[in-house]
């Protein structure tokens, strides 16, 4: 009798953990498609000299938020006292442990040039958190965004020089670049499907 406890017991444990990781594993289910790549050159905050190269391609699916944070919509912009038809980006991509980088940015609905500083209102922006493990205890935990750029005024500090988006399929893609300070830059390319928000 206690023999036939003790087994039953034993499998119940069994099954009681094994359920427990199958449900920790599905906690978290990431969708790769599409990325943000690119290169950091120059120097860290802490004069760190970097040339690290990263490439993000993962959401998280199952959470709201993430899944739908690639999106485009519709927007006015005011030039002096005129309002244009426009379209308002969000992009993201990130890694588990390795990082993120994320894009705000505007076009013109009718124009694949995305809009810098000359719109001061509607500037581009941007959040780039990368981290390596550098050997000697020491790990690299690089963060900058749009706030951080010195040396640069912002009309020419992030540039995207090639520009696509197909409305029909929500493909967005191009290359930017970004200079954070004198030293530093910041080049890559991103591609990505958007999801349209309808207000």
């Amino acid at each position: 009798m206690k023999k036939n406890l003790l087994f039953i017991l034993v499998a119940s444990f069994i099954g009681f953990t094994s359920c427990t990781k199958t449900e920790d594993a599905s906690i978290m289910k990431y969708e790769n498609s599409g990325f943000i790549s690119g290169t950091i050159k120059g120097l860290s905050a802490d004069s760190v000299s970097l040339n690290e190269n990263f490439k993000f391609t993962s959401i998280i699916k199952n959470d709201y938020l993430n899944k739908y944070s690639n999106t485009v919509s519709s927007v006015t912009i005011n030039v002096g006292e005129t309002l244009y038809p426009a379209y308002k980006f969000n992009i993201s991509r990130m890694i588990d442990g390795v990082g993120s980088m994320n894009f705000t940015f505007y076009t013109f609905d009718n124009s694949s040039q995305v809009l810098t500083g000359l719109f001061y209102n509607n500037i581009a922006s941007f959040n780039l958190s990368y981290y390596k493990e550098l050997g000697n205890g020491t790990v690299l935990n690089y963060n900058v965004n749009q706030s951080n750029l010195q040396g640069n005024s912002l009309s020419v500090a992030i540039m995207f020089p090639e520009f696509n988006y197909n409305e029909k399929t929500g493909l967005v893609s191009g290359t930017y670049s970004i200079g954070v300070s004198k030293k530093t830059t910041i080049v890559g390319s991103f591609s990505t499907t958007v999801y349209k928000i309808k207000n």
